[in-house]
């Protein structure tokens, strides 16, 4: 019961207090169901594995999923090149190539030991996470294009339609 000297209750609160209880009809879950249209309702058992993961496929493969998988690796491209920046910096990979371009006389003759000490400080790592996402993002977002290219636009159709 609600403690009436307090002024968190309000008017409104006061009346809701007392009004009675109703227990809610019994058919109401069905009256809401028989409104529903059937896209809404799933009337069918549990869905196999094949078929989860074909509905999953189908719509990665949409373009739609290829816009979000392209947006994703977007990301994932501008992080591991943040990452790899830093990585090439703390590793000293930067400060040995402004090293051999300050002496490149000497390249010549000792091109095999620069070569080894660059590819030994290499944040391969790195390196790898930032290539494989431009290449993934490079392939999605050719494929989201070309998968839009494809379709006609409804702009479009409502002007040939004017015409």
């Amino acid at each position: 019961m609600p403690d009436w000297n307090n002024d968190t209750f309000d008017d409104i609160d006061q009346l809701f207090v007392r009004l009675p209880k109703v227990d809610p009809p019994k058919s109401l879950k069905n009256n809401v169901l028989s409104s529903l249209s059937a896209p809404y309702i799933s009337q069918a058992p549990a869905k196999s594995a094949a078929v989860s993961r074909k509905i999953f496929l189908q719509g990665i493969l949409s373009p739609s999923g290829w816009q979000r998988l392209a947006i994703i690796t977007g990301f994932v491209f501008f992080a591991g090149s943040i990452w790899l920046g830093s990585a090439l910096d703390s590793s000293g990979f930067l400060s040995l190539l402004g090293e051999i371009s300050g002496n490149l006389g000497s390249l010549g003759n000792s091109s095999y030991d620069y070569g080894s000490a660059l590819l030994g400080v290499a944040p391969w790592g790195e390196l790898a996470v930032t290539f494989i996402s431009l290449i993934l993002f490079m392939m999605a977002s050719s494929i989201s294009i070309d998968a839009h290219a494809q379709k006609p636009m409804k702009f479009d159709q409502a002007i040939l339609r004017k015409r």
